[in-house]
């Protein structure tokens, strides 16, 4: 496409628009513009056609976002970015699209970044608290007595920090796709109410990751943090449990993964400082920060590729 002025460009566009808005032929639309400017080829009518439509498209998404975020006042984007992939992600995006600062809520930012330092302290905390009492309580006890009874009672705490998982975890993947429908003007940007379709499709695809994913995760936090035994993996689970369940009802976000590390660590050193294999939770912690910047570098490649094709 040969080089033109700004203003002749600016006039292009516009002609374009009419022919969109018009819904003219391809040909009707090259005899629209001839007339009115000069002839173009039909690949670059088609070319700058792609272009506005991606630009209005692109803008209707941002208006449609700012407004949500405005009328949220910032407790639904609190919410919604409670992962720091996600969070990363959102900033990234937001900061982008929008051309800087102006379109991030930093109370909302700084809420969620303090809570992904806290909540490993809080499950460490907890977990060694449950665990304390129930060394306590079941001090005179049989060891393989003891064993049993919180064998069966595993399935239980289980039960439980599965369901707050998915009381905390589940809702950033249906605040995510929500937020891009409301986005898309597909849903009333006034209320963030998320469809039903959301919700179930949501807890599927986490029942399926859950079932498909891989077990080096479940490896490494089931025996090479530390060796747990029943009474230990139930109070990591029920500390995570509480944790996760308290910070859901502040509406306060924590990630799942701090949490239960935490938790996990916390009833490892309740036998002795060395049984926790403090290596490998430095390195869990470096995967975390590193998680963070790296979303964001993603998220911006991906976003400038896409408005650099179209």
């Amino acid at each position: 496409m040969a080089d033109i002025t700004e203003s002749e460009n600016k006039l292009l566009n516009e002609l374009v628009k009419d022919c969109i808005t018009y819904r003219l032929e391809e040909k009707e639309a090259l005899q629209y513009i001839a007339i009115r400017h000069k002839p173009v080829s039909l690949s670059s009518y088609k070319h700058r056609k792609t272009r506005v439509l991606s630009e209005d498209a692109n803008q209707i998404w941002l208006n449609h976002l700012t407004e949500w975020v405005n009328n949220s006042g910032g407790n639904s984007v609190t919410s919604l970015i409670s992962s720091d992939p996600i969070l990363s992600f959102l900033t990234s995006l937001l900061f982008l699209k929008a051309g800087g600062t102006p379109a991030l809520i930093f109370s909302g930012i700084e809420k969620t970044l303090t809570f992904m330092v806290v909540s490993p302290g809080l499950g460490f905390a907890s977990a060694i608290g449950i665990a304390i009492a129930i060394m306590y309580f079941f001090r005179n006890q049989n060891s393989s007595h003891v064993h049993r009874i919180f064998g069966h009672l595993q399935i239980v705490s289980s039960l439980f920090f599965s369901l707050t998982h998915g009381a905390n975890d589940g809702q950033k993947t249906m605040g995510v796709i929500t937020a891009l429908l409301i986005a898309g003007g597909m849903l009333e940007s006034k209320s963030f109410v998320v469809p039903s379709e959301v919700i179930l499709a949501s807890a599927f695809a986490i029942a399926l990751g859950t079932f498909f994913g891989g077990w080096r995760i479940v490896k490494t936090m089931a025996f090479k943090l530390t060796n747990l035994r029943p009474y230990q993996g139930f109070c990591a689970e029920t500390a995570g449990g509480v944790i996760l369940t308290s910070m859901a009802w502040l509406g306060i976000p924590v990630s799942t993964t701090h949490a239960i590390a935490g938790a996990i660590m916390g009833v490892g050193a309740t036998k002795r400082l060395s049984a926790v294999r403090w290596g490998v939770g430095k390195r869990i912690v470096y995967a975390w920060i590193i998680t963070i910047p790296a979303s964001a570098a993603v998220a911006a490649l991906v976003f400038l590729l896409i408005k650099t094709i179209f």
